[in-house]
């Protein structure tokens, strides 16, 4: 499969939907249909949107996977609490424990 990419108006950010649409393109469900996924992400001190990805990702993945689980990549930076987390994922408490309650979360030991 070649790059699959969707493209905003300049000073716009993607939207749910877009991000889905660009998600469901790249990650076809059959793909990981009883696997294991591990999702790498930024730390704090990268800009992206982590966020609004993760959420389309889990739309995508998390019912069809035997697990999605998220790896912040650290580099060299402190490791991140459950709260610091949750922010850089945009997902409250209450979703967290909630609708992502299967999903873990790694700091990576660098």
């Amino acid at each position: 499969m070649g790059v699959v990419s969707k493209k905003v108006s300049e000073g716009k950010l993607l939207t749910a939907e877009q991000a889905r649409e660009v998600v469901a393109k790249a990650m076809p469900e059959d793909n990981f249909r009883d696997r294991k996924v591990l999702l790498i992400v930024p730390d704090a001190t990268r800009t992206a949107p982590v966020g609004t990805m993760f959420k389309a990702i889990h739309d995508q993945m998390g019912g069809v996977s035997t697990a999605l689980d998220v790896m912040i990549a650290l580099g060299t930076h402190q490791a991140m609490s459950e709260t610091a987390i949750e922010q850089r994922l945009e997902i409250s408490h209450d979703e967290r424990t909630g609708e992502f309650a299967d999903v873990q979360f790694f700091n990576h030991a660098w």
